[in-house]
Formats: C-alpha cells, structure tokens, sequence
C-alpha cells in the first residue's frame, strides 16, 4: 500500500495522532503528513503511506485553503481561541467595511511572524516549549503569500474568511494582525483545512471511515496513487533503457521533442511512475527515484 490518504482530520486530534491511526490501520511504519493542522483545527490532513512519503516535501510546498472565524475584540497568547486572554477591547465601533479594507493589506507577499506556540525550532527547542515555561521565543518573520482572501461571514464581533495561502502560513498569526490593525486585538476562534495542493475536503475521508475500510478489508482503495502529489509537473516518458538509467540513478540524453527546464515527472511506457527528474543541459538527470530494479 503506497500513495496518500486524504484525511478529515477531527476536533481534539493532533496530525500525530492520525500519523498513528493510518500505521495501525496500514499495517506499517513509513507512514507521514503533508502539513500539521493544530488540535483545535479540523480539515483536509494529507497523509502518505510507504514510498509516497518521499513525496512529502513537495506536497508540503504546494498552497492551502482555510476556511476561519476570527473573533475581534481578544487577543490570546496562542492567538487562537485555546490560549489565555491577554486583552480585551470593545470592537462595537468596527464595521464590515473596515474589515475588509484592513484585510486587503494582507493580500500579496507580506512578511509574518508565527504565533508563539508553533512547532518552529529555536537552537533546537520548539517555540511552544519555550512559551509553556513562560519565556517568549524570538520569531523571526517569515515571507508568505496570501493569493486569495474573501469574507464570507459578519456576525460581529466574529468575520468568517476564507484564505488561500503559500506554505509557511499561520492563519492564527492573520487573525492576531488583524485584531491588532484594526485597534483591539483578535483571535483565532475556528479553523477548516479545505484544501491542500489537489486534495479537498470534499473528497475527504473521516477516521471511522477509515476504521471501517480496514476492517472490510477496502482501505488500498481510499489511497490515492503517489504521482499525485506532482500532478502539476510537466510528463516525460521513457523506453526500457532509459527506465533503466532512471532507476540506477543516471542521467540520460533529451531524445526528440522539446524539453521545459524544471522537474518532471517520469513514467515508463507502460505508465509506471518512475519518479522525478531535472533538465540539465542536454540531459534528465534523476532527483528522486521511487521505482525498483524488478
């Protein structure tokens, strides 16, 4: 069993604890994520099983959606709606209109700084081990992009935004700069994962289903196969020889047609996946091989 699991990960649950869930279920070891969504926070989990999870890294670059209700007035010192208050103001004088001229600010490539409690290592110890101590870990801020932001709720003091960003976003850390833009803090109070690279939460599966399919013996049939992952690179398709230089590692000339630099993805012709390979010069030189001498 090798590809990845589009998961609906549920309320309280940590990315770990579905890690765990699908090993169990999977019956091995080599199982990972594409990205950790917090406990309080609910959606698309990516999970990848056996030699997928060499794909991890580029399903964890690829953008994600949110779905999130901020809740204006509060800050906390989690910036979400699990941390201690650490002010209060009265947000009646905010209206849709300014929030949503003050959200505008956020779209493009801002610099961000992550919340306090993130998994972020600092000379090798994770911002929330410093914060639970009551230390306060120096983050630097981080280059994001934010491509898509929309309003899709006002119930004051609460504006439900739905957020298309670049990896390295913290939807907590918008809600706490928007508080703090518009003068009285704010917090995240609800968070949904719907979508992450080309998996969405329309297509994902909840962990009793995954129980059941385990049990009935149907679980292979809920994994996506791993070229998903980089469904978005270009496709070069190889002879026998060549199969053979990709898998032993080898780089192999451009033969016919016109080759696009950047990684593709590389298939035998019998449309096996092969795994990825780079442009250089004249020549494919593999990147990552996911196939085996038969």
């Amino acid at each position: 069993m090798e590809g990845f699991l589009n998961v609906s990960k549920p309320y309280s649950w940590t990315s770990h604890d579905v890690v765990q869930l699908v090993r169990r279920l999977a019956g091995t070891k080599r199982v990972g994520h594409a990205g950790t969504l917090d406990p309080a926070a609910v959606g698309v989990l990516v999970v990848a099983i056996g030699r997928a999870t060499r794909l991890l890294d580029y399903m964890a670059g690829r953008d994600k959606a949110y779905c999130g209700d901020i809740v204006l007035g509060a800050s906390t010192d989690t910036d979400d709606a699990e941390g201690s208050v650490l002010g209060v103001s009265d947000p009646s004088g905010i209206d849709l209109d300014r929030v949503v001229a003050c959200l505008g600010n956020f779209l493009g490539e801002i610099e961000q700084v992550p919340p306090q409690y993130s998994a972020i290592k600092l000379q090798g110890r994770k911002a929330y081990e410093v914060a639970r101590k009551g230390g306060t870990a120096a983050l630097a801020a981080r280059r994001i992009t934010i491509k898509g932001l929309a309003v899709v709720g006002w119930e004051p003091p609460v504006v439900s935004v739905v957020v298309l960003c670049s990896k390295g976003t913290y939807i907590r850390s918008l809600a706490r700069d928007l508080g703090d833009s518009l003068g009285v803090g704010g917090h995240l109070g609800a968070l949904v994962r719907l979508s992450s690279g080309p998996f969405s939460i329309d297509d994902a599966v909840g962990v009793e289903d995954l129980r059941l399919a385990a049990e009935f013996g149907y679980l292979e049939r809920l994994v996506w196969a791993p070229d998903i992952a980089v469904a978005h690179l270009q496709i070069v398709v190889v002879g026998s020889d060549h199969a053979r230089d990709m898998i032993g590692g080898r780089r192999w000339p451009v033969e016919g047609g016109k080759a696009f630099p950047g990684l593709a993805r590389v298939y035998s012709i019998d449309g096996a996946f092969l795994g990825l390979a780079e442009l250089s010069e004249d020549s494919w030189q593999p990147r990552l091989v996911l196939a085996e001498e038969s």
